[in-house]
């Protein structure tokens, strides 16, 4: 997908988010779970997982790379796991523990997060992974355009790998103040860690 460089990277953003969720039609569920399974497994295999006593994940919409398996499989290796929260009154996500005794409620978005929130530290995450509207060979990562994501990842310390389906890839995406690049993208590909130095 080519973008016109005339144009805003907020309109850019805008036309790559419309062009995906067209493209979300030719994916039916049973597709998407089994493009998720294969993904945890790559996930699952990351060294830099494999070595993390400590990660954060997003729990999924029902068009994104589901991880509803991946959070079974990290807690039943022992690793602490955070979701993303939002308390009342708060305008910012923070990421909360959660362990297999975790009580959901319903957040703000209708995403599932923790009915009572363990609030993780800045440099307690070894890895967070973020859902992908669209991504690029060289770690830009495009979300749903509110920038909460962006902000929670900024917000902690630790690796940043993107979860994505791969007919979400794009050629390029323009890049931000408030953009953070992803260090490892992982589809039902594979992994692969990005290209950095054209993210600017």
């Amino acid at each position: 997908m080519n973008a016109d460089v005339t144009t805003s990277p907020a309109r850019i953003k805008q036309c790559v988010r419309k062009s995906i969720r067209a493209a979300r039609v030719d994916h039916s569920v049973a597709w998407i779970e089994r493009a998720s399974r294969q993904i945890t497994e790559h996930v699952i295999a990351l060294p830099e997982v494999n070595a993390a006593a400590a990660m954060a994940v997003y729990m999924s919409l029902p068009y994104e790379v589901q991880t509803r398996r991946l959070v079974t499989e990290l807690l039943a290796r022992g690793v602490r796991l955070a979701v993303p929260a939002l308390a009342a009154g708060e305008k910012s996500y923070r990421f909360s523990w959660i362990d297999p005794e975790t009580e959901w409620t319903r957040g703000p978005y209708g995403v599932p997060q923790p009915a009572e929130t363990r609030w993780a530290g800045d440099g307690e995450l070894d890895v967070k992974l973020a859902p992908c509207v669209a991504f690029d060979g060289c770690g830009r990562r495009l979300g749903h355009g509110t920038g909460h994501f962006d902000a929670l990842l900024d917000r902690y310390q630790g690796l940043n790998a993107g979860l994505a389906f791969a007919f979400q890839e794009v050629e390029s995406l323009p890049v931000e103040a408030h953009d953070v690049p992803m260090s490892l993208l992982v589809t039902e590909n594979g992994a692969r860690r990005c290209n950095r130095k054209s993210t600017s």
